[in-house]
């Protein structure tokens, strides 16, 4: 049952059973806790005052919650900041700033549970910024690009040593385009990518290693799609 409140059942026997019997009854479906929800948010790279509230993917056992699920708070050292609330390079220390995110459940989990996560704000050069990267996931073999993979019952990944496809990630143009490496220049993570429909990749640079080589800083998010399986490829 899908909602909170009254839900009705119904027993029919068959099989070893003759004639035929019914018993219908009902059950109380209460809010379930948000408070196990996996919370992702991604770094941003500050350019200029603004407003810089990085939106939320909450999921659940892999599963997609919607605004309807649970409502949003930002926190800057315990202060609250909205939409309203602009950020300036002086908020920033030592080039940048945290920010605390609260999801509080709603609707179906009950207000009462919450789960948190964090993202940072960074000033760094344009050219280190990763939302501005292209990118595309690809088979290693031929190149060729991919946007949907089979449902498989489990997560379905693309680590950096996989067999037959990465992610291909570039920044800059023309003669200056530069190829960056899973877990060299970004690490990545992943929002509902075990059932059917779009599954949501968040890239999310490595900053500072101290390797003498640029470094990338901020997020961003890619998507495929997960497809249904058959017999045959199950």
């Amino acid at each position: 049952y899908k909602k909170i409140g009254t839900g009705k059942y119904s027993i029919t026997f068959m099989g070893n059973y003759k004639g035929s019997a019914k018993i219908t009854g009902e059950f109380e479906v209460e809010q379930a806790s948000i408070e196990d929800a996996v919370v992702e948010a991604q770094n941003m790279v500050f350019s200029k005052a603004g407003k810089y509230l990085s939106v939320p993917y909450v999921s659940i056992d892999g599963v997609s919650l919607t605004k309807k699920d649970y409502s949003v708070t930002y926190y800057v050292d315990d202060e609250e900041i909205t939409s309203k609330t602009k950020i300036t390079e002086k908020d920033l220390t030592n080039g940048e700033l945290w920010v605390d995110v609260v999801v509080t459940g709603k609707g179906n989990y009950s207000d009462e549970t919450s789960a948190t996560t964090r993202y940072c704000i960074i000033q760094v050069p344009a050219e280190q910024d990763l939302s501005k990267a292209k990118v595309v996931i690809r088979q290693k073999k031929n190149g060729k690009k991919v946007s949907s993979f089979v449902y498989t019952g489990g997560e379905i990944t693309i680590d950096a040593d996989d067999p037959d496809y990465e992610f291909y990630v570039t920044v800059g143009k023309g003669k200056d385009i530069v190829e960056l490496k899973q877990n060299v220049d970004f690490t990545v993570s992943y929002v509902n990518n075990v059932h059917k429909g779009k599954a949501t990749v968040i890239l999310t640079g490595m900053g500072d290693q101290g390797t003498g080589k640029v470094e990338y800083y901020g997020s961003k998010v890619t998507t495929f799609k997960i497809v249904k399986g058959t017999l045959k490829t199950l």
